[in-house]
């Protein structure tokens, strides 16, 4: 336990830590304490926040040794590629306000982050599991903010506007870290005291998880949790054989007991929480692009793509474009699935770079010379299923600082 306790210590001072913070700051920045901060600072916070990161990551590469993963340098090649792409169809886009604001967070966020997990911390496992934990330390603290803010505004959402309009990144977080949990509940906790724990945690965040209501996250997070439990039944590992057996059941388990907790809730407000009202009008929800949240809009959405990319086939309409060409004004818009959205932004070219990019990722998660077996790396894995689900329903470009956080990651487990 004092090893445990130690290894927690470590990891919240760490280079890791500051790096999942900047992954996860813009669902933090609405919080009282950063909007106090940010008052008293001269420039923007995530300014500071990416500045700090980048020095640490200077000192992180000035101090590695034994080089880089097997994938790292495919992966950040290939990423690296596509961001420069999306900066060189600036010479065509329609946009202008929107292009400017989606580019500076392509090229001076995603992109770093990007390169930051996949040199700095995929050549390093022991980095790889802080990194984690990280992460899914900062849903945790979001999910008790959420609560605190529900259950002190007397059972209604009283976020600011700025943390009410991002619910779907903040259910997005949230999903990343009960996903990191299920996958050490499932292939790691190897006593009562850290199930217990690791119950505790799941419920607080699906509790959170409600409270927010976001509808792709919640797919992505049952798909994610559903290759988990399917992971792990075709492999043991960590050097110590997994019990099958006890996969399923603490697998059915946890899940009993997050709907069992939803039932609770329900019954005691008296009322669905939002996440079951949003499910409920799936399909209700009906008219034009405004919103952009229902599934017939998502069709409308993915036609209007399909149709730029017809009329636009080679470059697309150039990024922050899809706004425009679909008779919006130049404002923050797009098709709710990153490959639509490379389609009618980028076109084929575009398109084929994210296939270059998925490519070395598949490869690197393929490998037969990895172990198939590691704990650490069936969490990446199903991890990186959970966000790229999420990907395909929400969120933009310039947004996808998680997706690229955890593409990284995939090289972090060294060749056998």
């Amino acid at each position: 336990m004092t090893n445990a306790a130690l290894w927690c210590a470590r990891s919240l001072v760490s280079f890791e830590m500051l790096l999942a913070f900047l992954v996860t700051l813009g669902t933090f920045k609405p919080m009282s304490l950063l909007r106090r901060l940010q008052d008293v600072l001269p420039v923007e916070v995530t300014i500071v926040v990416m500045g700090v990161t980048a020095l640490l990551f200077i000192h992180v590469l000035s101090k590695q040794r034994g080089g880089f993963a097997g994938y790292s340098i495919d992966i950040a090649t290939a990423g690296v590629l596509f961001a420069a792409f999306a900066a060189f169809s600036m010479l065509w886009t329609l946009s202008e306000d929107y292009a400017a604001n989606k580019i500076m967070r392509i090229v001076g966020l995603t992109t770093p982050i990007l390169l930051f997990t996949t040199l700095a911390i995929a050549p390093d496992r022991e980095r790889a599991k802080r990194f984690l934990f990280a992460l899914c330390l900062t849903g945790v603290i979001l999910a008790l903010n959420t609560v605190h803010l529900y259950r002190s505004g007397g059972g209604v959402i009283s976020f600011s506007e700025d943390f009410d309009v991002n619910y779907v990144g903040l259910a997005g977080i949230m999903g990343v870290s009960i996903t990191i949990t299920f996958g050490f509940l499932l292939l790691l906790a190897r006593n009562t005291v850290t199930r217990v724990c690791a119950f505790g945690v799941l419920l607080v965040l699906a509790y959170a998880f409600t409270i927010a209501g976001a509808r792709g996250p919640l797919l992505s997070t049952v798909v994610g949790c559903s290759a988990m439990m399917w992971i792990a039944k075709r492999h043991t590992g960590d050097g110590r054989s997994t019990n099958i057996r006890s996969v399923r059941v603490y697998g059915l388990i946890a899940i009993l007991a997050v709907l069992a907790m939803m039932v609770a809730y329900i019954a005691y407000s008296g009322d669905n929480s939002k996440i079951v009202r949003r499910i409920l009008i799936l399909t209700q929800q009906q008219g034009g692009h405004a919103g952009g949240r229902s599934v017939g809009e998502r069709f409308e959405f993915w036609i209007d793509a399909l149709r730029i990319v017809s009329e636009r086939p080679i470059g697309g309409g150039g990024i922050g474009s899809f706004p425009v060409l679909i008779g919006l004004t130049d404002s923050r818009m797009y098709p709710h699935n990153i490959v639509m959205e490379t389609l009618a932004e980028l076109g084929l070219v575009g398109f084929t770079l994210l296939g270059f990019l998925g490519w070395t990722v598949y490869a690197a998660v393929s490998d037969p010379r990895r172990s198939q077996s590691d704990p650490i790396r069936q969490i990446n894995v199903c991890v990186l299923i959970t966000v790229l689900t999420s990907a395909m329903f929400s969120l933009d470009l310039g947004d996808q600082r998680m997706l690229m956080a955890v593409i990284g990651l995939q090289a972090a487990i060294p060749r056998e």
